[in-house]
């Protein structure tokens, strides 16, 4: 069963565009870990129902150990060390504003449009043929 990371990070508002590149960039390099099959990143664009947060992370991993072992992974330590942390607010207490929820999850099979497409033309391809011998 495959395991589903997802993190809501707040980010500073001062974010430069460099530290946005370099974020991005380093975050999605995460996807080359074995295990992961899936990473999407990207900054909430709503803003009124996120609770502060601004930006969000997904992982999917194939399986509870493969999600272990991402987690202690020399890069992802690093990035979320070196480059996820610094540029993270911090509440009250002073600890970075960053929630992390893992759960796993049945991943259905994607539909695979192509291949239905095909067999729907080529069934009617094959019904016009029978129609034309008529």
């Amino acid at each position: 069963m495959a395991v589903e990371h997802f993190v809501l990070f707040k980010i500073k508002e001062n974010l430069s565009p460099s530290d946005n590149f370099n974020l991005t960039k380093s975050l999605y390099s995460l996807s080359s870990i074995p295990g992961c099959t899936r990473l999407t990143f990207g900054r909430d664009h709503i803003l009124l129902r996120s609770k502060g947060y601004t930006h969000a992370c997904m992982t999917r991993h194939v399986s509870k150990e493969a999600a272990k072992a991402y987690q202690i992974h020399p890069e992802h330590v690093r990035v979320k060390d070196e480059v996820i942390v610094p540029l993270l607010e911090r509440g009250e207490d002073g600890k970075p504003i960053i929630l992390s929820v893992d759960f796993e999850a049945e991943v259905a099979e994607p539909i695979r449009w192509r291949e239905i497409i095909t067999a729907a033309a080529v069934g009617a391809g094959l019904a016009v043929m029978v129609l034309r011998k008529r």
